[in-house]
Formats: structure tokens, C-alpha cells, sequence
């Protein structure tokens, strides 16, 4: 009998050691990402779901200054329960850094001061003409065009990036 009594107690010891390793891996999961594609005029955004499996747009933010933008984003952060930031990256193909390229990495240290979270880059190549491919093969009326263009294109983003790291 006390042999079951100290099994059943190593049992219940192990049981709470897994209980516990598993409520920290969750909280230390991030709960959903958050897509941006970073843009002078507007800045779209998507997140994903609980998941991290799939992405579906957000919101464009219109672009009155990197503070507006900032703040909105981490409004959004906050509401959503943001765990990971994934920044399009405009890199070019001839390897160059241009002049976007320095206002997304700008963009993303003052971000990331604002948010306390680091983003991290996805190469955005084409995923605005993409976007607007979707659209046209879905006949979006003009003047939803504009906006809907810049959440398609956080959505590809960061649906690009789910699906690299699976």
C-alpha cells in the first residue's frame, strides 16, 4: 500500500511538472502575428488566427506620420493580443538597398521601442501587385481598390511567412 501511495505521488509530482512546462510554452507562444506592409500613402495590416495558421486582412491605417501609424498599431497590438510583428521588407532584386528599404528599417526601430516587440522581416516582393491581381480576378469595385490593396498585401505577407515556418 505504500508502495501505490508514493507512485501515485510521483505520479501527481510529474503530472504538475507537465501541467506547468506546458502553461509557460503557452503563454510564452505568441496568441496571434500581426502582418504590415509598410507603405508612405497607407499601411495595411493582417493578423492571424489563435494559431498562427492563417492570415486574413485587418485594417489600413492611413499614413499621418509614423506616430499615427505607431500608435494605432499598437492599439491593435494591445486589443489583439499580439505576439510577433512580421514586416514586409521591400528588398530589391539587384540587391541594392533602397530608399524604402531604409524607411521600413527606420520604421521598424521606432516600432519596436513603441511596442517592446522585434519585428521581423518578410521579403514583400510583389505582394502588392499580387494583391491587386486578386483583386481584379474578383472584380473589387474602384473605389474599395485602395485601401483593400494594402491588407491584401499584409495578408500574402504574413501568410508567406506562416507558411515558411511550418
Amino acid at each position: 500500500m505504500a508502495e501505490n501511495k508514493a507512485e501515485v505521488r510521483n505520479l501527481n509530482a510529474q503530472q504538475e511538472k507537465t501541467f506547468h512546462r506546458e502553461k509557460k510554452r503557452n503563454l510564452e507562444e505568441p496568441k496571434r502575428y500581426l502582418g504590415i506592409d509598410y507603405g508612405t500613402v497607407r499601411v495595411g495590416t493582417a493578423i492571424s488566427d489563435s494559431l498562427g495558421i492563417l492570415a486574413r486582412r485587418y485594417e489600413t491605417i492611413p499614413n499621418r506620420g509614423e506616430d499615427f501609424v505607431i500608435q494605432r498599431l499598437c492599439e491593435i497590438i494591445e486589443k489583439e493580443q499580439i505576439g510577433k510583428i512580421i514586416l514586409g521588407m521591400p528588398e530589391r532584386t539587384d540587391g541594392k538597398i533602397g530608399e524604402m528599404e531604409k524607411k521600413v528599417k527606420s520604421f521598424s526601430k521606432k516600432l519596436q521601442a513603441a511596442s517592446k516587440l522585434r519585428p521581423i522581416f518578410q521579403n514583400e516582393a510583389l505582394t502588392s501587385m499580387e494583391a491587386e491581381e486578386l483583386m481584379r480576378e474578383t472584380a473589387v469595385p474602384l473605389k474599395d481598390k485602395k485601401g483593400l490593396v494594402d491588407q491584401l498585401a499584409a495578408e500574402i505577407i504574413l501568410q508567406d511567412y506562416l507558411n515558411t515556418r511550418s
